[in-house]
């Protein structure tokens, strides 16, 4: 049993093949786990106490639609699901063809070390984890991974930090800082250690509890929510082609650990 394993008191874990970060080791003072924000996907249901299979906001990007039945959790993973599935009545005609799968913590959480053990879907589609806060004075995020494998993109893991409002103003262009790095592997092929740690000072990027990527921290220190999709990117990644047999595809989430300092 690993060190994180350890933290969170897990037992018997299917993943304790995988080099767990050792992110919190490194860092100076003493770190604590966050419950809220944190699970195993053991259980045969979304824990809704801690994570809701929807936006109340956000019904996809187009044609893409949300649909909550493509949450799932069996086989100790969280399960987000892209499939061909026409959108139901009334939603606007931008939506159709595929239905995708979305997640948002129900708590928050301002400055943190927060790790992930993932495997993407093999599809067109994005397959993505990301932190924002979204309110009426500010508007950014956190982007720690998108990953797709359309064409150019099998291996590479992209990262990115926003601001989209601020100070109640939305902002004339948008403040965008893309990264990416290239993966030894695709992230579809096996489960894969990703982390993001999080301060007043700096936010860093983790790879199998490699650093990839460091920036100063200039707009992130809001509360954040945590979000998974599997969502439809045409602009960036193309559309999947329907009966090419890539799509039902999965986009699974085996853990989430969360942990902020004591």
């Amino acid at each position: 049993m690993g060190f994180l394993d350890k933290i969170f008191g897990r037992k018997n874990s299917p993943h304790e093949e995988l080099p767990s970060s050792i992110g919190p080791l490194g860092m100076p003072g003493d770190w604590q786990p966050v419950p809220e924000l944190s699970d195993d996907f053991s259980g045969s249901a979304l824990d809704t106490t801690k994570w809701e299979p929807f936006n109340k906001t956000w019904k996809g990007r187009a044609p893409g639609w949300f649909n909550p039945s493509n949450v799932t959790v069996s086989g100790g993973s969280l399960n987000l699901s892209s499939r061909v599935e026409e959108a139901p009545a009334g939603y606007p005609e931008k939506f159709h063809t595929f239905s995708t799968s979305f997640v948002r913590s129900k708590a928050r959480i301002k400055y943190g070390f927060i790790e992930a053990v993932v495997q993407t879907a093999d599809s067109v589609t994005s397959s993505s984890f990301w932190l924002v806060h979204n309110q009426q004075e500010d508007w950014n995020e956190i982007d720690v991974f998108e990953s797709s494998q359309a064409a150019g993109h099998e291996r590479k893991f992209h990262m990115n930090m926003h601001v989209f409002r601020k100070d109640g103003a939305k902002l004339a262009q948008t403040y965008s800082k893309p990264k990416w790095v290239q993966l030894e592997r695709r992230m579809c092929e096996k489960a894969l250690v990703v982390a993001v740690a999080w301060d007043e000072e700096y936010v860093t990027w983790l790879v199998e509890g490699k650093v990839v990527r460091r920036e100063k921290n200039e707009a992130w220190n809001h509360e954040m929510w945590l979000q998974f999709d599997c969502e439809t990117m045409g602009g960036w990644f193309g559309l999947p082609e329907v009966g090419d047999g890539r799509l039902p595809a999965v986009f699974r989430v085996f853990a989430v650990r969360t942990w902020k300092k004591a």
